[in-house]
């Protein structure tokens, strides 16, 4: 078990939805959210939790670039972009980020209008059970993939753009997040994805 200091700093700061009961979610509908950026070329502390959960991947774009004999980074970090949802109970605490780099990313589709591209990227869960949980501690699991928005502009993704943003909510019912994607105002089919959150000690949801 794991428990990085900066990264726990950051599941418990996040903006996140705080869970209450699967009945009073079925009844108000899920609280769906903007996936929060974070830009991890230069890593200071705003963003070093997730600078710390893709530390390899991170190394291995890097390296990437210096295989291509592209040196403009040698300061910091190749280009990466972290996004992120988190969801907290009493009990445990969850962050999902995906990583977006040129390396481990593919395009799916890109919009000219909007300046927007649908980039499927690799996927993280770091779960931490609190003090009050059965089995104390924390983990990464690596998730597969899904889709995040890559802005031309990247000022975009921090105002939440309406026409084109990636969203999450936590679905107490199935024990999962929910991600999702909207460009131009329609819901990308292809990009509607549930992640289960297992179960180690306590739960998610009562």
């Amino acid at each position: 078990m794991f428990r990085p200091p900066a990264l726990l700093a950051v599941l418990f700061g996040f903006a996140a939805a705080t869970v209450t009961s699967a009945g009073h979610a079925e009844a108000v509908g899920l609280e769906w959210r903007h996936l929060v950026y974070a830009d991890l070329r230069l890593v200071g502390a705003a963003n070093r939790p997730q600078a710390e959960l893709w530390a390899d991947k991170i190394e291995a774009n890097n390296d990437h670039y210096t295989r291509l004999g592209d040196r403009r980074f040698a300061g910091g970090n190749a280009p990466a972009v972290a996004a992120g949802f988190v969801v907290r109970s009493p009990e445990r605490v969850v962050m999902l980020s995906l990583l977006n780099t040129v390396s481990q990313c593919r395009t799916l589709k890109a919009d000219a209008r909007l300046r927007v591209a649908i980039r499927s990227c690799p996927m993280r869960l770091a779960i931490y059970e609190t003090a009050g949980a059965e089995n104390p501690g924390g983990q990464v699991l690596d998730a597969g993939s899904a889709c995040v928005l890559e802005y031309a502009d990247p000022a975009r993704a921090l105002a939440s753009d309406r026409e084109a943003t990636a969203y999450a909510a936590y679905d107490p019912v199935s024990r999962s997040i929910r991600l999702g994607v909207i460009v131009s105002g329609r819901a990308v089919s292809d990009c509607d994805l549930a992640v289960p959150v297992p179960r180690h000690g306590g739960r998610l949801a009562p």
